[in-house]
């Protein structure tokens, strides 16, 4: 995070890029100061890719991907905190590495990101196939975009767990036994979607909520690299 934080302080235009409009709210609260800006994207691919266009016409040189990720790994704790070195792309099978690399990390964390939303067993294939972590959607085009125009960038990524996509396949699998017109059908969503919606919901709740414990390590960071000192809340003259 400190690597992030002096990223920042020596580039002359940065901006982050979120798909929550509560990430967005949070970041402007502690950029304040700092030659940064926040913008909200749409978690689609062309969405991304026009935003970043319009941002860098504008002369932004350094770019952060600030979002939560579906984890890939039934491993993984829902709210991990990921910075990636490298992203990689599934469909084409390119890869790119972020600004880490140059601030000196050389460790083999990497993003994977698809255009698809695949089912589990698909997703711990390509997990294994790519030594990958995370499911992303947004990543792999952008850093095609920022590498083509020499354009430092950073991730920043909490992950959401695979919970939710277990109960998702369950019903599934059981959707596929049942004809349409079969009462058991009906019963298992019943069953199944609640439960769906519930580690859903939690899963993403942790998540957000280690993005904003990262979002408060970031203030901390650029005080720190800026040679601020935050006096206290209430503090009297």
């Amino acid at each position: 995070m400190y690597a992030l934080a002096r990223a920042l302080t020596t580039h002359r235009k940065v901006v982050f890029l979120t798909t929550c409009r509560a990430d967005q709210r949070r970041l402007q609260r502690v950029l304040q100061g700092y030659p940064a800006s926040c913008t909200l994207i749409a978690n689609r691919q062309w969405d991304a890719e026009n935003s970043v266009e319009a941002l860098l016409a504008a002369g932004c040189d350094l770019f952060v991907l600030w979002q939560t990720a579906l984890s890939m790994e039934d491993l993984t704790r829902p709210g991990e905190l990921m910075l990636p070195t490298r992203i990689i792309d599934a469909e084409s099978d390119e890869r790119y590495d972020t600004a880490l690399v140059a601030a000196g990390r050389r460790d083999r964390t990497a993003l994977l990101s698809t255009a698809d939303a695949p089912d589990t067993g698909t997703r711990r294939r390509l997990a294994m196939k790519f030594q990958c972590l995370v499911l992303d959607r947004v990543a792999a085009p952008l850093a095609r975009r920022l590498s083509r125009a020499r354009v430092d960038f950073f991730v920043v990524c909490t992950l959401i767990d695979t919970r939710a996509d277990y109960w998702t396949n369950r019903m599934l699998e059981w959707h596929t036994w049942f004809s349409r017109r079969n009462p058991l059908r009906f019963v298992v969503t019943l069953v199944y979607k609640p439960r769906e919606f519930l580690d859903s919901w939690l899963s993403r709740q942790r998540a957000a909520a280690r993005l904003r414990d990262t979002a408060h390590r970031l203030e901390e960071a650029l005080n720190e690299a800026s040679g601020r000192v935050r006096e206290p809340v209430g503090s009297i003259d």
